[in-house]
Parts: structure tokens; sequence; C-alpha cells
């Protein structure tokens, strides 16, 4: 399905009260965002909390899985530093930003009890396109592909 997350109008349509459980799955990937960062702001944050909220209003206490991303973490210190859930998120990008900004409003309006969300932090992101990604994410989508 392919749907304009940034539209309010949007958001009402698809985040009715008859939903039990809703996965937030789409973004601008870290290299986009980077290169444009308005889109990135208006995708990966601003429809994010506006798909949040339409949900606490709509639905108030419904399930939300949100997959976020080491790159809340920022570049490890050395090489060889093992990053784990210990480590105080220091985002070194603007996607890396956006992912923990959503995150901890997440787990706000959870600790309120307006919405159940659940963050999973993957290592990597894969797109169903390559046509926006830089060379390296293009080369793990098309590793997951094959």
């Amino acid at each position: 399905m392919a749907a304009d997350l940034t539209s309010l109008k949007t958001c009402k349509s698809l985040f009715t009260s008859d939903l039990n459980l809703v996965y937030v799955l789409h973004g601008i990937m870290s290299s986009a965002a980077e290169a444009n960062f308005e889109l990135g702001l208006r995708v990966n944050l601003d429809s994010s909390r506006q798909i949040f909220d339409v949900l606490r209003q709509a639905n108030p206490g419904v399930k939300v899985i949100y997959p976020s991303s080491l790159a809340v973490y920022g570049p490890p210190a050395t090489p060889t530093t093992k990053t784990t859930e210990l480590d105080a998120p220091i985002p070194g990008t603007s996607y890396g930003a956006h992912k923990h900004i959503c995150e901890t409003l997440l787990d706000d309006y959870s600790r309120r009890g307006t919405l159940d969300g659940r963050v999973c932090r993957l290592p990597t992101v894969t797109a169903v396109s390559t046509h926006t990604l830089n060379f390296l994410e293009g080369v793990s989508t098309d590793m997951t592909r094959s």
C-alpha cells in the first residue's frame, strides 16, 4: 500500500479504532535523511508523531511496534567497541536523532497509558527499493534479497 503518511487526513483514514496492533515501518533512510534534512524531519519525525497522535486519540492503548535503529547510538568509540543497550544513545546522524526522538515519545505515550509501545532497535534497515539508497545501504538490501 502506498500512502502519504505526512497527511493528517490519510493518517486518520488508516489508523482507526478497529486496529489492535500497528507496525510503524515507514521512513527515510540514513543517507537520504542527511542529504535532504527537511524531508527526513517531515517523514521520520513529524509523520511518526502524527501517527502516534492519531492512534492515541482514535484507539487509546493500541499496541504499536516501532522498529528503530542502532543509529541512535552514533558511531562506536573504536572499531572493536561493542554497543549494548546500556550505552547512552548519542546519535551521530539526523536519522539516528529522529529514531531516538520517536523512541522517547513512544515511551512517554506508553508511560501515560495512551499507547502500548514496543521499540526494537535493528542493526540495519532493509529497504524495498535501492533507488534512493547510498551504495552500502543498497548492498545490504541486495544481499538480503538474495
